[in-house]
């Protein structure tokens, strides 16, 4: 599996927002935590009225577009991200003026200094090459006092998954530990530690619990950019297809969360 942060591997990953789909599809319907990712992570937020929100890589504006109707008076959201495809997207579901939309690169920021209450980065900073750069950069944005809320992984999520697509595919070299060790929730609190104050890791209980396979096959192949899975998926789909026979249900780990942090109130 190529590094995370490779801009051709985010490209070819993120272009469009259809291998997206298929991942976010698989852990809407099998998800056993029934309040929902995005709720989860909407309370989190804290937003109040006048707030000033930048979200740093939206993808396709899912996390806003359900809730368009709670966000609170006089809030200006600037949404963000690098690929012109998700842009398109996160702005045909939040049609102006609820949002305003801009293509940027999480290492070069184009606002001002202290322009933000709050930044949101939404599964996205494992992806970024320079990762202490945007951090400054999002430092650079907020308000003294501003926050963070970052979410991502955790070191043993979908570690079932990626265990199988390695077992019928060696040769794409899916992350045998489930996910690259850059930005976890693990590893995350002590890179932000170096810039922000009041860190705080908190932990979205929750599994996959799959009754169907082909949700899975688009799942595997969305994870492979180098199409060995798709080479091997009667392999791949038979595999699935016992673990179902066997127990009624394919039981995959998950393992998300935020990371939440406060910017200094004096300057860095």
């Amino acid at each position: 599996m190529p590094d995370p942060a490779d801009r051709a591997f985010v490209e070819q990953q993120y272009r469009d927002p259809g291998r997206l789909g298929a991942r976010v599809s698989l852990h809407a319907r099998f998800s056993v935590n029934s309040y929902g990712w995005f709720p989860w992570v909407w309370d989190r937020l804290a937003l109040c009225e006048g707030m000033r929100v930048l979200d740093v890589g939206c993808g396709d504006g899912s996390l806003w577009q359900a809730r368009a109707d709670r966000m609170p008076p006089r809030c200006r959201l600037v949404l963000t991200d690098l690929l012109p495809g998700m842009v398109q997207k996160a702005r045909e579901r939040l049609p102006a003026p609820l949002a305003a939309f801009a293509l940027a690169d999480a290492q070069r920021l184009p606002f001002r200094a202290a322009s933000f209450d709050l930044v949101v980065a939404n599964h996205v900073l494992y992806h970024v090459p320079d990762r202490a750069q945007a951090l400054a950069e999002i430092r650079r944005v907020l308000v003294p006092g501003g926050r963070l809320c970052a979410t991502t992984i955790g070191e043993g999520h979908l570690g079932e998954l990626f265990a199988w697509m390695n077992e019928v595919a060696p040769e794409a070299q899916i992350w045998s530990a489930g996910v690259p060790r850059v930005f976890t929730l693990q590893s995350g609190p002590s890179e932000l530690a170096n810039l922000f104050e009041d860190v705080a890791c908190e932990h979205y209980p929750d599994a996959l619990a799959v009754t169907e396979i082909e949700p899975l096959m688009a799942y595997a192949f969305s994870m492979d950019a180098s199409g060995a899975v798709e080479a091997h998926q009667d392999a791949l789909r038979a595999l699935f297809q016992r673990e179902l026979d066997a127990h009624g249900v394919v039981r995959i780990r998950k393992e998300s969360g935020m990371l939440c942090a406060r910017a200094p109130e004096s300057a860095p």
